[in-house]
């Protein structure tokens, strides 16, 4: 039985996707909040 590195399997990358994503998504939105009027504040 051989073993296969890490970077090989599926279930690092799956794990590494989740938080990589809502880092993402929060830049995101980040970025549209700062460059969007806020039209109903006062």
């Amino acid at each position: 039985m051989s073993i296969t590195p890490w970077y090989r399997s599926f279930w690092p990358w799956f794990l590494f996707f989740i938080p990589a994503a809502t880092v993402v998504a929060c830049m995101v939105t980040i970025w549209i909040a700062i460059k969007t009027d806020d039209g109903l504040v006062s």
